[in-house]
């Protein structure tokens, strides 16, 4: 049986970290979480990540309130990726290629993922990545944190 967990919160930044580890801990998996703020005015909600695994609803053809998207592009997916899933990378304001160690083994070539991404959004910045190995982690998280602090400073400024 499904059910729904519901937390609301308002200006919880001091103790929200301890209900999303609780919620994490739970054995029972069945469940969707779900979070309501009042408008924090604190650090409830300096950052949260909206996951969709598989491809049973593309979170792209929703509002979801993001103020980022990011598409996650698996070498083993293939550099044809953007042309069948146009509306992802047309959304999308970066697009992670992971799993570059891997490109031996695959026909995957970059420069034409690059050119299929750009004809979807040429806005798109790329991050090609290997969890494994960590290349090109660096430059990821520089332009997390970089785009983070501005969308913050942006949102306490007006």
């Amino acid at each position: 049986m499904k059910f729904s967990l519901i937390t609301v919160t308002f200006n919880s930044g001091q103790t929200i970290r301890n209900t999303f580890d609780s919620v994490l801990k739970q054995t029972y998996s069945d469940f969707e979480y779900i979070l309501i703020d009042g408008s924090s005015k604190d650090n409830t909600l300096d950052f949260i990540i909206l996951e969709n695994v598989g491809n049973l609803v593309c979170p792209a053809e929703f509002d979801t309130g993001a103020c980022l998207n990011v598409a996650i592009l698996s070498v083993p997916e293939g550099d044809d990726k953007p042309l069948k899933y146009p509306l992802m990378f047309e959304k999308c304001q970066v697009v992670i290629i992971n799993k570059i160690d891997s490109m031996p083994a695959f026909d995957f070539d970059m420069d034409r993922v690059k050119d299929n991404i750009a004809m979807r959004n040429p806005e798109a910045v790329v991050f090609p990545i290997s969890a494994r190995t960590g290349e090109g982690m660096d430059a990821w998280c520089e332009w997390l944190k970089d785009n983070a602090a501005q969308y913050l400073g942006e949102n306490q400024n007006g």
